[in-house]
């Protein structure tokens, strides 16, 4: 067996949950679909092999913990999903910050890469929007997630979560509003959206 999945599977085990065995399927059948193409998204950022291996298997210990909220690997987004997660967690390796996810809120994700509230400098306030998300219903937990962590367009989070798209543009606005009023973050989002523009168009 691959160690990837041996990691992901002493995470699956540890819920005890009557599923456990279908997860068990879908985490071999998302490794055995886009390992390989997971792996050429990390070792596009690292550019070393040994840390995109890392960066993979932190992505499938990951994808354990959230294992019954991930895509389908048969799903149209799956692809886009598992090799930007990877990318991602590239990204986190080569700044050298901790991956840490919750199986219950994949907020915590956010840490890693602080893509959310990347201008944030206050430590306090960051943490706080962090417990804030987590306290947050599981709709928009998921959309702000997938939007702004795997930087998955609207239509795409929609068919991911098998939700109309106007209903997931709706929560979006909705989570950002939410977060705006509490934190006034939205001005950073923006600013952050405006730059990646700006990167790509140069």
């Amino acid at each position: 067996m691959f160690p990837i999945l041996e990691a992901a599977y002493d995470i699956i085990d540890e819920k005890d949950d009557a599923q456990n065995e279908q997860y068990r399927k879908k985490a071999e059948a998302i490794f055995v679909k886009f390992g390989k193409k997971m792996y050429l998204a990390a070792m596009s950022v690292t550019k070393n092999h040994h840390d995109a291996e890392d960066a993979v298997q932190d992505t499938f210990i990951s994808i354990a913990k959230i294992i019954d909220r991930v895509p389908d690997p048969e799903t149209e987004v799956a692809e886009i999903y598992y090799c930007k997660a990877a990318k991602n967690h590239a990204l986190s390796k080569l700044r050298g910050e901790v991956c840490r996810v919750s199986i219950d809120c994949v907020s915590d994700e956010l840490i890693q890469i602080k893509d959310f509230a990347e201008n944030i400098a206050d430590d306090e306030l960051y943490e706080n929007i962090l417990e804030y998300i987590t306290k947050m219903d599981e709709k928009y937990a998921d959309v702000l997630t997938m939007r702004y962590l795997f930087d998955m367009k609207p239509g795409d989070i929609a068919r991911s979560l098998n939700r109309p798209v106007n209903t997931v543009k709706s929560q979006l606005a909705r989570a950002v509003s939410m977060l705006n009023k509490e934190f006034g973050v939205k001005g950073r989002m923006q600013g952050k959206a405006e730059k990646k523009k700006e990167g790509e168009l140069s």
